[in-house]
């Protein structure tokens, strides 16, 4: 791990003038509650990298990123950090330079060495909010950052693009754990490292030929591709992208990481109103703001099908979708892509 260095100038607050255009949207007590945040990102791809850019805009300036990966040509159609500047530096490490550009001020920590068994409780201790953003097949490493948040009672924000769809959940410590959803027998964050990482290394076993898509993608986006793609990612290709899903995926994390950093923020809404809500069971966050969205429930955009929902997954609605997915491919109704994922660095 190491913190990379920033010129020495005041942090922001909320009446600093770089904030002023939030002003409206946010109240003083949510800006504040950005300001003061700590996040950590598990990954630092193009699922994190917009997500992390929004919040330090928006006033967040402690951040924790961890990637091992480097910045490939194949990562040009999405991803915001890479360039011919960038090719070949740590994702980590670059998202931490564009996050400078932003804020000087920022203080981030850097792991380019990934989310790893040996730093992944340091990584997420004391932050307020994880998102894993770790990679599609990596589920070991997604599943070390889960428990490790868990341990620590802190709630993980996550979410996938789909071509131009997108969904996201969070994993709250009490709450439907990551292994559940995944189909696995949720781990004990409580018990020894050793016993941790034997079940971890488990369940990376038994998805050593790719994760069930059945329970690791919630949504299919039936009319924007061909079957042939999903075959594809089911016998261990990446998953294709594209930058307006990355950037749709964004959008929505933001605002579901913004419910979660702002929930404690002192309310100005009177008592009345609270009360009533819990009287009827419509539950909100202070000043009226949405709860985040919370596992097994997905919330999910699709700008192709103007579809927009919060549901549960199940197998019955992804073979429903799957089956629609393969008889518009038959019948020429979906774009006639072609995807070699040789192409793919």
């Amino acid at each position: 791990m190491s913190t990379v260095d920033s010129p020495k100038c005041e942090m922001w607050t909320p009446q600093s003038e770089e904030l002023s255009r939030s002003t409206g949207w946010h109240t003083v007590a949510e800006q504040q509650a950005l300001c003061d945040a700590v996040v950590a990102v598990g990954g630092a791809g193009a699922a994190s990298a917009p997500l992390a850019l929004s919040l330090a805009r928006e006033g967040v300036q402690r951040f924790r990123f961890a990637d091992p990966d480097v910045i490939e040509r194949s990562n040009f159609n999405r991803h915001p950090c890479a360039s011919n500047n960038t090719l070949g530096q740590n994702k980590a490490e670059a998202l931490a330079d564009m996050i400078h550009g932003i804020n000087q001020a920022t203080v981030v920590e850097v792991y380019p060495e990934g989310v790893t068994r040996e730093n992944v409780r340091e990584f997420v201790k004391g932050a307020d909010l994880v998102f894993d953003g770790i990679d599609f097949n990596s589920l070991a490493a997604s599943v070390r950052l889960h428990v490790a948040a868990r341990r620590h009672r802190i709630p993980v924000l996550t979410g996938l693009e789909i071509g131009p769809s997108a969904m996201v959940t969070s994993f709250m410590p009490d709450g439907v754990t990551f292994e559940e959803t995944n189909g696995y027998d949720p781990i004990d964050p409580m018990g020894s490292k050793e016993s941790i990482e034997r079940s971890i290394e488990q369940i990376a076993k038994a998805a050593e030929n790719g994760p069930d898509i059945a329970k690791a993608v919630p949504y299919l986006p039936i009319n924007s591709s061909r079957l042939s793609v999903m075959k594809a990612v089911l016998m261990g290709a990446p998953l294709p992208t594209k930058g307006s899903g990355v950037n749709l995926l964004a959008s929505i994390t933001f605002e579901e990481a913004f419910n979660h950093l702002t929930s404690g923020a002192e309310s100005s809404e009177p008592d009345w109103a609270h009360i009533l809500r819990r009287i009827t069971g419509r539950q909100r966050g202070g000043d009226n703001r949405p709860l985040p969205t919370v596992a097994p429930h997905y919330r999910v955009i699709d700008l192709n099908r103007n579809k927009a929902m919060v549901g549960r997954p199940s197998i019955l609605r992804f073979t429903r979708s799957a089956m629609v997915l393969a008889l518009r491919s038959m019948w020429n109704l979906n774009p006639d892509v072609v995807y070699d994922p040789g192409d793919e660095e």
